[in-house]
């Protein structure tokens, strides 16, 4: 199933450890190839050969974690 947001899980009760979770809003989205995700997040490649949504800021705390 997908939404507006991106994609989303459909989960059902099972027993009561089981929990729904709720599509949310992301707050900084990055958009690019497998390849170009895995060798930004590594540091391979600068950020900004990807797209960028939202707060920069997320994404630069993501980088230097």
């Amino acid at each position: 199933m997908t939404t507006p947001l991106g994609f989303a899980v459909p989960l059902r009760l099972i027993d009561e450890r089981s929990t729904t979770f709720r599509a949310v809003v992301a707050d900084a989205t990055l958009r690019g190839t497998a390849n170009e995700l895995t060798l930004a997040l590594y540091g391979r490649i600068p950020m900004d050969s990807l797209k960028i949504d939202g707060d920069r800021e997320l994404i630069d705390l993501l980088q230097a974690w």
